[in-house]
């Protein structure tokens, strides 16, 4: 699972990481790569190390946009975990690139 987001708490990223410790604890062949900012990211380094599941979840920081594609298109599901969202350009490049989308139901996403 992929999502590209900045590191901040209106992103929904710590619950994308609840579930990746629900998930790591039922199947061992699922990892949650989760790309953005460098701000909040030793917040989310601590809770995936508190949850013990650091074998299932990857930051590779922010990455440049000619390289999305390639994230995109290597992931079997793109992740939009946002508490607040005006346009889901993560998800329109993702169904762009021919990838299903599990977004929240909040704002541009419901589109």
């Amino acid at each position: 699972m992929f999502t590209a987001k900045a590191f901040e708490s209106v992103y929904g990223l710590e619950y994308l990481i609840l579930v990746a410790g629900i998930v790591g604890k039922l199947r061992n062949d699922v990892v949650f790569v989760i790309a953005g900012d460098e701000l909040q990211r030793p917040y989310y380094l601590n809770l995936v190390k508190r949850l013990g599941i650091e074998q299932y979840v990857i930051f590779p920081g922010r990455l440049p946009r000619s390289e999305m594609p390639y994230y995109y298109v290597a992931s079997d599901v793109i992740v939009v975990p946002s508490l607040q969202e005006t346009w889901g350009l993560v998800a329109t490049e993702a169904m762009a690139c021919g990838r299903p989308v599990i977004a929240s139901r909040v704002g541009g996403l419901i589109d």
